[in-house]
């Protein structure tokens, strides 16, 4: 009886710490200006009006804990970090210099969009994150310029190259700097790169064709980058025109299993439910090793 009580009682506080944190969101804290907060990764951010509702969801982050549990796996002090797609930073944060590549890391945080970069600026700097860099660039296959999709402030995390369709959802197209990952790196003297996070809603091949240069001479160590449903498809793309490109290079691709705190693979397929998303990881070395 009492190992019963043992697996309830904690079940229940939870629910009712949800509870209450959802008549907080939808009652009691203020929704017409922002004010910060800190979330249960310890990153402080900035909560607006358009995020109400959100207020449990933005706290727990249970959509970040499993990959936060990967990279924590793969980089290291002194690391060289591109986030390609960093919306509003809370993993550049993450990865930044208190968290994870210490004080001579660095960190390069793409975000094209005006008002999601202005986010992504003021969230680095609410955490006092002096070495990761913010460009307002879209990593592309090409240099130059293009039309991105770009949905509401509570849907930035949608905004995409690839056009996905999303028919409840209004968005409009808004002209954005694009640039490879061989270029900037050339520019500015990168000669690798040790983590490459890729989460830019179906646009993720070409954003790998961009780097074709350092990923033939296996100039990136290690590779996150999100398979999702609905952009994928909907741009007309396959799971396998992502692994392709990394196969052409001889990138293995593994999964990652929370429970078992362990990357799972090689694999070579990957079947993503309808609807869903998830993240996947590329390296030429074992990752299920490590």
């Amino acid at each position: 009886m009492k190992k019963i009580f043992k697996k309830l009682i904690p079940n229940k506080l939870k629910e009712s710490v949800k509870k209450i944190l959802d008549v907080f969101d939808r009652k009691i804290f203020p929704v017409n200006k922002p004010f910060i907060l800190e979330d249960c990764l310890g990153v402080r951010f900035i909560f607006y009006p358009w995020n109400r509702g959100m207020i449990r969801t933005l706290l727990e982050r249970k959509d970040l804990k499993k990959e936060v549990s990967a990279v924590k796996k793969l980089i290291k002090k002194g690391d060289v970090i591109f986030d390609a797609g960093a919306n509003i930073g809370i993993l550049s944060v993450i990865y930044s210099y208190s968290r994870l590549v210490g004080s001579n890391g660095k960190v390069y945080s793409f975000e094209p969009v005006n008002e999601t970069f202005l986010r992504l600026k003021e969230t680095l700097a609410l955490n006092e994150c002096d070495n990761v860099a913010p460009v307002k660039i879209a990593l592309s296959d090409a240099s130059g310029f293009a039309d991105m999709q770009i949905f509401d402030e509570s849907l930035s995390g949608l905004s995409s190259l690839a056009k996905p369709k999303y028919p409840t959802y209004n968005s409009n197209d808004a002209t954005v700097k694009t640039e490879t990952i061989d270029n900037i790196c050339a520019r500015l003297e990168i000669a690798s790169i040790d983590f490459l996070k890729i989460d830019v809603e179906g646009f993720e091949k070409e954003v790998l064709d961009g780097a074709s240069g350092l990923l033939k001479n296996n100039m990136i160590k290690f590779i996150q980058f999100e398979i999702s449903d609905v952009p994928l498809s909907t741009s007309g793309k396959t799971p396998e025109d992502v692994i392709n490109v990394l196969k052409k290079y001889n990138y293995l691709v593994f999964s990652f299993d929370t429970a078992a705190n362990k990357f799972n693979g090689p694999i070579s397929t990957i079947k993503q439910k309808k609807g869903g998303y998830d993240n996947f990881y590329s390296s030429q070395q074992n990752l299920s090793v490590i």
